[in-house]
């Protein structure tokens, strides 16, 4: 087995939203290509909508998909066109 196909396969993040299963965390850092940290930050914040199962965290494909467009509508209603700042 080659150095390439021992990595493990990254799915770009359509394909993540397309296929229906659950996502785990890992999976939607390197499909957002964030950090993992920065996912959990986002759910320990409350600002990504996420399901608990016991101890693991995972994350329905058409909530994320819808959460994913309403920043995009956020952003286009900002001044300029740029981020808009979360209430706290």
């Amino acid at each position: 087995m080659d150095a390439m196909s021992a990595k493990k396969q990254i799915d770009p993040l359509p394909v993540l939203l397309s296929r229906g299963d659950l996502i785990r965390p890992d999976e939607l850092a390197r499909g957002m290509k964030v950090a993992q940290g920065t996912v959990y930050e986002w759910v320990r914040r409350g600002v990504i909508p996420f399901i608990q199962l016991e101890k693991c965290i995972r994350f329905d494909p058409e909530e994320i998909r819808e959460w994913l467009r309403a920043k995009h509508r956020a952003a286009r209603k900002a001044p300029g066109g740029g981020p808009v700042q979360a209430a706290t």
